[in-house]
């Protein structure tokens, strides 16, 4: 497959309980490596030093609107008019097609009704997929890893005959993460039926072409 200069990239640490991701973008393609310009954190928008070695998961969406993945090493550096860093470039054979079927996460910011101790609170999410949220914690509350609370996700659907769908389900907290004096919490859905997974994975893939249209008009 041919990486396009422009292409954005998603890479995703895979060493860690709780994924964290970066997004850059492809600057050149030369003798099996990929150039790409300084990978910027999905949560605080902050520049982020990758070390040579340290291995990725990496996804992108190519012209024809279908999402790819495969693992790729941090090769090294290269100083140019833009500083990059150097990755492996995979074969076709180790890019894989991701299904419609897998969760795909999405940062985009939702509101969220949250029960917890007999309370009522409401947050805001930094991303969302099928398989549970991250939100922001907003105010103090002795959230704890594998505590349970129930959610309700607001889904403003872009198209107007779809309107904007309430998905009600449970939750296990992982962690909190606390990061530039903002705390996130990822929540692990435990008891999704099948059509609110389809309700919500449908949701996920909508708000990702939104993002991948005004990434592209930049």
């Amino acid at each position: 497959m041919e990486f396009k200069i422009g292409t954005n990239l998603t890479l995703e640490t895979i060493n860690q309980d709780t994924p964290e991701r970066y997004s850059c973008r492809v600057v050149d393609v030369l003798d099996g490596e990929i150039f790409i310009d300084y990978p910027i954190h999905n949560v605080t928008k902050r520049t982020v030093y990758l070390n040579v070695g340290d291995t990725f998961r990496v996804t992108f969406i190519d012209d024809k609107k279908v999402a790819h993945a495969f693992f790729t090493t941090i090769l090294g550096r290269k100083k140019a008019n833009i500083p990059m860093i150097r990755l492996a470039a995979p074969s076709d054979e180790d890019i894989e097609k991701i299904q419609r079927r897998e969760y795909v996460r999405v940062e985009t910011a939702i509101d969220v009704a949250m029960r917890y101790d007999n309370q009522f609170y409401q947050f805001v999410t930094a991303d969302v997929s099928a398989g549970g949220i991250a939100i922001y914690l907003n105010r103090l509350l002795p959230l704890k890893p594998d505590d349970e609370v129930e959610l309700t996700l607001v889904l403003p659907f872009a198209k107007e005959e779809d309107g904007t769908q309430y998905v009600h389900v449970t939750g296990r907290i992982i962690r909190i993460i606390e990061k530039d004096e903002q705390k996130i919490v990822p929540i692990q859905f435990v008891d999704t039926d099948e059509m609110d997974r389809k309700i919500i994975t449908r949701f996920c893939f909508e708000r990702q072409l939104i993002n991948y249209r005004k990434e592209m008009s930049y």
